[in-house]
């Protein structure tokens, strides 16, 4: 194999057959600090496991007969096209630490993927912008430059709260400032999107998000529609293990379509990608995000940063985080530690349990412990 990239939570390798290799670490992030100071035993395994399950699920067509119609506009095409062919995806099957490709039973990993092609955009200083023009040119097989995040709830953390002021912006979401408070949910998923190869995330209007990735609207509306599907049936295959997904993010690529490009499903979804909750508690990497907050000291300094280097435009706000806090992050203590890398074991096993009839990792607390330890703590 031959290292392409080296990121804070996996690393992504070439094969000779040009196939691509995601291998999930034990690392962690948050904030988009990058690797953080320790790591979480068994959680690339966890994550690996999580993703093989929901490739395959979603590109099962009889999964996919299963969803509640009442929530699907009845004359959908694309979802008849799911029910008799499922959703396209690039994975290929699990792998090992060496790119070996094994069982999901076995200590894999890793997935072994088609490759994608990521055209970045250029960072254009003197206009602090980036120039996405080449997306024009109409491409296939490569990735959608867009962050695709669906809402079925909002909690206190829901970072959407930071745009009820623009009312144009909610309107084409399709909602109401005064409807939006913590706790709320919605019965069809909320569609959001931002930008996902800039140095930092920002949220887009759909009019901006169509324009830089160069769709059109026949594919643009598509897009809509596969991101809205997809989210139901995460919440579903959730659902069925007693846990609540309240929003995620997915990624696509463009593929050949017959009359305009369609889409496939990339990366991987887990618990990464997505909110969760069992009993009240939360079951997801907001874990981590709750801890850090709290270390109010290093959280001030990337607020800071972050507002300092948006406001001289450039990309580099870590450095400046680390002049404000230089030691950076402090590990997790044993008592957090301990349980978030349950929570990754415990959701694994909790979706093969339920889905597989399969016993994928009987050292896993069951989900009732996990959810009243995380809720004493956090």
């Amino acid at each position: 194999m031959k290292a392409i990239y080296h990121g804070s939570v996996k690393d992504l390798y070439r094969t000779d057959d040009e196939k691509m290799i995601f291998l999930f670490s034990d690392r962690y992030s948050v904030f988009d600090w990058g690797e953080m100071p320790d790591h979480l035993k068994l959680k690339g395994q966890s994550l690996t496991r999580i993703a093989h399950l929901f490739f395959k699920m979603l590109s099962d067509s009889h999964f996919w007969r299963t969803l509640d119609n009442g929530l699907i506009t009845s004359d959908s095409l694309l979802f008849e096209r799911f029910c008799v062919h499922g959703l396209p995806h690039h994975y290929i099957g699990p792998v090992t630490s060496d790119g070996i490709l094994g069982n999901i039973e076995d200590a894999v990993s890793g997935l072994k993927v088609e490759e994608v092609q990521v055209l970045r955009p250029q960072y254009i200083k003197e206009k602090h912008s980036y120039d996405y023009s080449t997306y024009s040119e109409r491409p296939t097989k490569t990735l959608v430059p867009l962050e695709m995040i669906f809402r079925f709830g909002l909690t206190e953390g829901s970072s959407l709260f930071e745009r009820v002021s623009d009312q144009a912006y909610l309107a084409q979401l399709g909602l109401d400032a005064s409807d939006l408070v913590p706790g709320v949910l919605f019965q069809r998923p909320v569609i959001e999107f931002s930008t996902k190869l800039e140095e930092r995330d920002r949220y887009l209007s759909y009019q901006q998000a169509q324009e830089i990735s160069g769709m059109s609207d026949e594919e643009w509306a598509e897009l809509l529609e596969t991101v809205s599907l997809i989210a139901l049936a995460i919440k579903k295959i959730w659902s069925d293990t007693n846990i609540i997904c309240l929003d995620g993010k997915v990624e696509m690529a463009f593929i050949e379509g017959e009359n305009h490009r369609q889409f496939m499903l990339v990366d991987s979804i887990g618990p990464d990608e997505l909110r969760l909750s069992h009993n009240g508690v939360e079951l997801s990497k907001e874990c981590l995000r709750k801890f850090y907050r709290k270390d109010q000291a290093w959280f001030t300094s990337l607020k800071t940063a972050k507002q300092k280097a948006d406001a001289l435009g450039v990309q580099d706000w870590k450095s400046m985080a680390l002049e404000l806090h230089p030691t950076g992050p402090a590990p997790l203590p044993a008592n957090i530690k301990t349980p978030i890398e349950m929570l990754y074991r415990t959701l694994t096993q909790e979706l093969y349990r339920t889905h597989m009839s399969l016993t994928i990792d009987s050292s896993a607390w069951s989900l009732e412990k996990l959810s009243h330890t995380l809720r004493g703590l956090l």
